[in-house]
């Protein structure tokens, strides 16, 4: 009995000492290509993010960050649409990245996640820097993943297809 109350006191004493991250400003750039054109590059600031963390261990990650679909926006609205159609955002509004834990070797951090795309979760992984000055978080991620993984058809015109793989780079600013 002393055991598992000494055990309950410590989880709640860890997670006490998690914080809610307040997001502040941040951007997502989901970067692909097309014979011709590699400058296909929707992004959006409007981003949702439920994480929260240990104040003085980056490693305690963990969280929700999510984006509407519509809100990817690139330099021709003509594509933009037709990207819409392709997502099927009518029908799938959302992508939201579930953060499952956090690496750290030599200054560098990897970031193990699942991600929900078209109603498909697969897991994936970011390299990402991370600082943390006890008040602030500064995330900035980098990582890739194949549309068909998540059943989208690369969309194409002609003899030209957008390539499958998609970049994804990010930067976060949240508050502890």
């Amino acid at each position: 009995m002393f055991r598992r109350l000494v055990l309950v006191l410590m989880a709640f004493g860890i997670y006490a000492q998690a914080s809610n991250l307040v997001f502040k400003k941040g951007n997502i750039i989901a970067h692909t290509e097309v014979f011709g054109d590699s400058s296909i590059d929707p992004a959006t600031k409007n981003i949702l993010a439920s994480l929260s963390m240990d104040r003085q261990e980056t490693t305690t990650l963990k969280g929700k960050v999510s984006v509407s679909l519509a809100s990817l926006l690139s330099d021709n609205s003509k594509r933009d649409s037709h990207m819409q159609e392709v997502l099927e955002s009518n029908k799938f509004p959302n992508a939201a990245y579930y953060i499952t834990s956090v690496e750290s070797a030599n200054g560098k951090y990897k970031i193990n996640g699942m991600l929900d795309l078209h109603n498909v979760k697969k897991n994936i992984t970011f390299s990402a820097e991370i600082v943390n000055d006890g008040n602030n978080v500064n995330l900035k991620i980098h990582g890739s993943f194949l549309m068909s993984e998540f059943g989208i058809e690369p969309p194409k015109l002609l003899f030209l297809k957008v390539r499958d793989k998609v970049d994804i780079n990010g930067v976060l600013e949240l508050n502890i």
